[in-house]
């Protein structure tokens, strides 16, 4: 398992078991979000996301804390209590998520700038939308509008978006291909 240190940044991904999804209706959606910004927020900055039908990426930075194990603590009360309304709202008791709290070091700018891109695209990788602004789960939205939202730390994100906003131009042009290769 990956150490968490304080200032670095990490790419958190997670997928539903087998091909269950993780989120159904707009309201798993915004209630993942909400309990998002409830466990995450306080020790990690996110400069990224994108929530999926079955998986979903985060791009974070973690703060200074006092107690770094406080990170992986967050995580796992976020895993456990959506998991927990998901069950209570289908009447279920079981796991959704695939993996336990997994997260990769990103350690260089261009991995991050790769992983910031990833992120963003992964909903036309996915033909879900042609446009990454179609998608509303994911933070996208958030350096188009030049706005932190109640998570989304655009101020650290924003030298990563320019890059970005050259490889949707090209995108919108027929340009670019294979970019999910490239990650």
């Amino acid at each position: 398992m990956v150490t968490l240190k304080p200032d670095k940044y990490y790419h958190i991904f997670n997928h539903a078991i087998g091909n269950r999804d993780i989120f159904k209706t707009e309201k798993n959606y915004n209630s993942f979000l909400r309990k998002y910004e409830k466990y995450i927020s306080p020790v990690a900055a996110t400069m990224a996301f994108c929530l999926l039908k079955d998986h979903f990426h985060l791009l974070i930075r973690v703060k200074d804390l006092e107690n770094i194990s406080d990170v992986s603590k967050a995580f796992k009360k976020l895993f456990k209590s959506y998991t927990k309304a998901i069950n209570r709202e289908t009447g279920r008791k079981e796991k959704i998520f695939d993996t336990h709290f997994k997260p990769k070091r990103v350690s260089k700018n261009k991995r991050i700038q790769a992983t910031f891109n990833f992120i963003h695209l992964n909903p036309i990788f996915h033909e879900l939308c042609e446009y990454p602004g179609e998608w509303k789960y994911s933070s996208f939205n958030a350096y188009i509008e030049n706005k932190d939202t109640t998570f989304v730390c655009i101020v650290d994100g924003k030298k990563w978006f320019v890059n970005l906003k050259n490889i949707v131009s090209n995108l919108l042009q027929g340009k670019v291909n294979h970019l999910i290769d490239t990650f």
